[in-house]
């Protein structure tokens, strides 16, 4: 028996290692752009083992790299396709993708203008392979270099197009390489790309690419419903065309449609159900704001396969973000994703990763860590300027009042001319605390004078006079108070507990002024907010003058006049 499953694991094994052998570069190909991953890499693996001195598959396998965002593994291929096939155009053009996808112009427009001095040095040449198609092949991947990478040259990418239909007039990647160019130079006009996409669309109608990309112009901008159209036109023409299928998904839920989005997704993941698949799910539903389900398809992407290194960020910036914030988890993935990252150094370790987790630090009280991150952030992106506002609160929940001052105003001073009443009202709460009462006044005084109805205004420069006048000597804090109180009681409940304070001074304010009248009508609506204050109720009950007082003098009582009793 024990024989008997060993020879049908060994046939097993067979079969599978034979489909994997008997695949081709097409083959390849087809799975990288019905973005099947996984599969791809395992044929390419056959592929370069097989074919060692083949540099196209070094560079299609390189390009699989870039797309699983494997920068390091992407330029060694490429590299590896020039040092074993120096005379492959196409070799060049995958060192000038890597350059040009990661920001290197210089050196990537260098290896473009050598990739085309091979071919037209091949060119006409007997033996040296450059037919046609060919040519045709290199200009294509080229463009596709020049359009998608970090740095651009759309105008080249298209005059290469133009070339190539002269050479092969019909060849549909002409006419949807051509698109993509057009749409990315212009993408508020998608109707050249459209033209074109149609054409490619003519020339290879078993093909459902063109109907996609019409698709994401649309959704691109923001017309959903068009958008879903033409991806169920490439659906009906190809149905195992799995980005068609994401793609739809992502429309759906763009306008709210989950349930059928949930069924899109679905199809896509039983056409595609590999890590990254589900990573690229995962990145869709963070950036829509689905924190909880984003988790759920990073966790299982991990499970699969944990080397996609992002996940991690990604999974610690939904703990952060969702609804209900878990910072404890999200400092765990944050530490995660930096362990992980320092073994693979990739992706690159950006401001946001320090900045995410000096935020989940400092919701988890421990400001003083938050603080090292921020300043990390700002170490990598000095431009980062943004944090400040962060760094002082952080400061400011330490009680470090005078450091938190210095941030806050550093953050204003970026520009006063747009700095919010949050911004001023941080700045004068710190000033406050730390006793700096006449800068703290004139912080609040500039909300007064951004928006007169903003309650926080008033209330502070109630709070900054009260502390600077305790004997009360002079009338700004009723002032204050009252034009606060007025704004206040329009929601009571809401505001109880300052407008609590805002009413206790006015009753005390009135009764040392001796207006008994007003001082009691403050003392009861007082009462009325804090039902078991004892203090109030016994200034009720046993002060004298406070109990012969009436209401003759209620018209004297701006605030009680305007409504508050």
């Amino acid at each position: 028996m024990k024989i008997y499953l060993k020879i049908i694991c060994l046939l097993l094994f067979l079969v599978s290692t034979t489909n994997v052998n008997s695949q081709n570069l097409g083959d390849a190909r087809k799975l990288v752009a019905n973005e099947q991953y996984e599969k791809a890499r395992s044929v390419f693996k056959v592929l370069v083992t097989k074919n060692p001195m083949d540099g196209d598959n070094f560079f299609y396998y390189g390009d699989l790299m870039l797309k699983m965002e494997n920068l390091d593994s992407a330029k060694f291929l490429f590299q590896r396709g020039i040092d074993i096939n120096p005379t492959n155009a196409l070799t060049h053009v995958g060192l000038a993708r890597y350059y040009l996808y990661t920001g290197n112009g210089a050196d990537g427009q260098k290896a473009i203008a050598y990739a085309k001095s091979v071919v037209k040095t091949q060119e006409g040449k007997k033996g040296m392979n450059m037919e046609k198609e060919r040519q045709v092949q290199i200009y294509l991947e080229i463009a596709v270099t020049e359009t998608w990478g970090a740095i651009t040259n759309y105008d080249d990418a298209i005059n290469l197009t133009i070339e190539s239909e002269k050479l092969s007039p019909s060849n549909p990647e002409v006419f949807l390489i051509r698109g993509d160019a057009l749409y990315k130079k212009d993408p508020v006009n998608g109707t050249p790309a459209i033209t074109n996409y149609n054409v490619a669309a003519k020339l290879d109608p078993k093909s459902c690419r063109a109907n996609v990309r019409i698709g994401q112009v649309y959704m691109n901008g923001k017309n959903m419903a068009s958008a879903i159209g033409f991806y169920n036109v490439a659906i009906k023409t190809d149905s195992s065309f799995a980005p068609a299928w994401r793609l739809k998904g992502e429309a759906q839920y763009q306008i709210q449609r989950f349930d059928s989005a949930q069924k899109s997704m679905a199809n896509y993941l039983r056409l595609n159900d590999d890590a990254t698949s589900r990573y690229r799910y995962c990145v869709f539903l963070y950036k829509s704001g689905n924190h909880s389900e984003a988790i759920a398809q990073g966790k299982i992407s991990l499970a699969k396969d944990n080397s996609t290194t992002v996940i991690y960020r990604i999974i610690a910036r939904c703990y952060l973000e969702e609804k209900t914030p878990e910072p404890l988890l999200a400092i765990e993935y944050f530490n995660l994703f930096f362990i992980e990252q320092k073994k693979s150094g990739a992706p690159a370790i950006i401001a946001d990763d320090f900045i995410g987790r000096g935020k989940a630090f400092s919701k988890n009280s421990q400001d003083s860590i938050a603080i090292v991150d921020y300043n990390n952030a700002l170490a990598i992106d000095t431009a980062r300027k943004d944090i400040y506002f962060d760094i002082a609160t952080s400061y400011y929940k330490m009680k470090k009042y005078d450091r938190a001052a210095v941030y806050y105003k550093k953050k204003i001073d970026l520009n006063p001319a747009i700095a919010s009443v949050y911004d001023w009202s941080a700045y004068g709460k710190a000033l406050f605390y730390q006793k700096d009462y006449s800068n703290a006044d004139i912080s609040f005084k500039k909300i007064t004078l951004i928006d007169s109805t903003n309650l926080l205004g008033w209330y502070w420069r109630g709070r900054v006079n009260q502390a600077s006048d305790p004997e009360i000597k002079f009338d700004s804090t009723r002032i204050f108070y009252e034009t606060y109180f007025e704004l206040a009681i329009k929601d009571k409940d809401k505001n109880k507990k300052d407008l609590l304070i805002a009413t206790k001074y006015l009753a005390g304010y009135h009764y040392v002024r001796r207006n008994f009248a007003c001082s009691k009508s403050y003392f009861l609506f007082a009462l009325e907010l804090d039902p078991a204050n004892v203090e109030i109720k016994k200034q009720l009950d046993t002060d004298k003058d406070i109990k012969a007082a009436t209401a003759a003098g209620i018209n004297t009582c701006r605030g009680i006049k305007a409504g508050g009793k």
